[in-house]
């Protein structure tokens, strides 16, 4: 039989979508594979208010041949960033929409506004901004006051 006369395999197809061409490896992890098809059943046990043991989901992992996407034994922090991952885009294919979250700097929207002065405080004319002092201590004379 020649190539093109072999009948086409859904097994076929399933694996050219997942070959990837130049650098890289395969889409997800055999981890991520796992974690995505049993999303159902793990999402009670795994999401707040549960705090699940990642080095221990590790560990089962390990002893049961899972890798991770380096074809490694995954560790905890591999195990809970994949979760994360597996939430994230199942958020995104029930069609919501994910945010990612910020680092860095925030915005002034985020940031807490600065306390206002009460405003039927007296003004003390020596100290007319409010700074305070060390102990009750004020600061030392400035020279030209001497």
């Amino acid at each position: 039989m020649a190539k093109g006369d072999e009948p086409l395999t859904v097994q076929d197809v399933v694996a050219a979508s997942r070959r990837r061409t130049g650098k890289g490896g395969p889409l997800h992890s055999p981890l991520y594979e796992w974690l995505w098809s049993h999303h159902g059943v793990l999402a009670p046990e795994l999401n707040p208010p549960r705090t699940p043991n990642w080095h221990e989901m590790a560990a089962t992992f390990a002893e049961k041949g899972l890798l991770d996407a380096r074809g490694q034994t995954p560790k905890g922090l591999t195990v809970r960033r994949t979760w994360q991952a597996v939430e994230r885009d199942k958020g995104i294919a029930a069609g919501g929409t994910v945010r990612k979250p910020k680092r860095g700097r925030t915005t002034p929207a985020e940031a807490t506004p600065a306390p206002e002065p009460p405003t039927n405080a007296p003004i003390d004319p020596e100290n007319p901004y409010g700074f305070r002092t060390m102990g009750g201590v004020k600061s030392p004379p400035k020279k030209e006051d001497q």
